[in-house]
């Protein structure tokens, strides 16, 4: 439990200084966000936002970059202890390939960490800008949120099937 109070505590203060970050880059460039946040981006977009941001955004996002340095890996321990949880509810009964998902948040993370990369290479590279980076980066960033809801309906589903059993 002290566990998971660590991680859940860790969590809501990067989570919280994202949104400080964003305040910031809304400040100073009058957008805000990061194009991880978004499921799907274009090139195009891609390059208008990195533009839109300016120099000075960009430097705030960059310094959000280095947040999520940490942020994916303690979403990934925080997911694979709440569906390690719901797991041991469920009692030994549950499959053994059920058990193997607790390896997907960091899947999911190493997905998060890939992104990152591509992002922190348009920015530095700006104005220079890769069409074929963005579109990469844009896979990526799709595919880390189909695994993101793939965990959290995986999650739902053990938490209702552990309810129906408690019932």
């Amino acid at each position: 439990m002290k566990r998971f109070v660590i991680l859940l505590s860790l969590f809501v203060l990067t989570s919280l200084s994202f949104l400080w970050m964003f305040h910031r880059m809304e400040m100073v460039a009058g957008i805000s966000g990061m194009l991880d946040v978004q499921v799907y981006y274009t090139p195009e977009s891609a390059r208008q936002f990195l533009s839109a941001l300016g120099k000075a955004g960009r430097s705030i996002y960059l310094q959000a970059l280095m947040i999520d340095l940490l942020y994916p890996i303690i979403y990934a321990l925080l997911l694979r202890d709440i569906m390690r949880f719901a797991l041991n509810r469920l009692s030994d009964s549950s499959p053994q390939w059920l058990r193997t998902t607790v390896v997907l948040p960091f899947a999911v993370a190493a997905l998060d960490y890939l992104e990152n990369l591509g992002e922190f290479l348009m920015i530095i590279r700006y104005p220079h800008f890769s069409p074929t980076l963005a579109r990469i980066t844009s896979r990526v960033t799709m595919l880390k949120w189909s695994g993101v809801l793939l965990i959290l309906g995986l999650i739902a589903l053990l938490f209702t099937v552990f309810r129906k059993r408690t019932a």
